[in-house]
C-alpha cells in the first residue's frame, strides 16, 4: 500500500490555485519595490502574464479534447443510424427515408 496517495481533482485544484496565489503575491511584491527599475517591472509583469497564461491554457485544451470526442462519438452514432436505416430499407424493400425514420424512432436501443 502506497503512502502517497494521488490528490482528488478538488485537492488538485486548490493546489493550484495556492500556487498561483503565492506566485501573484510574489511578484506583485517584487513589482511594488521602489528598489527595482521601471524595465525590469514592465518585463516582470509580461512574465507573469505568460504564466497565468499557460496556467489556464492546460484546463482549456483538456476540456476541448473532450469536447472533440464527444462531437466525434455523436458524429458516428449518426452514421450508425444511417447506414442501418439504408440497410433495413434494402432488406425491407420500402422507401429509404420511411426505413431511415424508423430508425431513428425506434432504433434507440442499439
Amino acid at each position: 500500500m502506497s503512502l502517497l496517495k494521488k490528490p482528488t481533482d478538488m485537492e488538485q485544484e486548490d493546489l493550484n490555485r495556492g500556487l498561483l496565489e503565492i506566485a501573484h503575491n510574489t511578484v506583485t511584491g517584487l513589482m511594488t519595490g521602489s528598489s527595482l527599475p521601471a524595465p525590469i517591472k514592465r518585463n516582470a509583469f509580461k512574465a507573469f502574464g505568460q504564466l497565468c497564461t499557460a496556467a489556464i491554457d492546460i484546463p482549456v485544451a483538456y476540456l476541448e479534447g473532450i469536447a472533440v470526442e464527444k462531437r466525434a462519438e455523436t458524429e458516428a452514432r449518426v452514421k450508425i443510424i444511417n447506414t442501418s436505416a439504408d440497410q433495413i430499407a434494402k432488406q425491407m424493400d420500402v422507401d429509404p427515408e420511411f426505413a431511415r425514420v424508423a430508425v431513428e424512432k425506434y432504433g434507440h436501443n442499439f
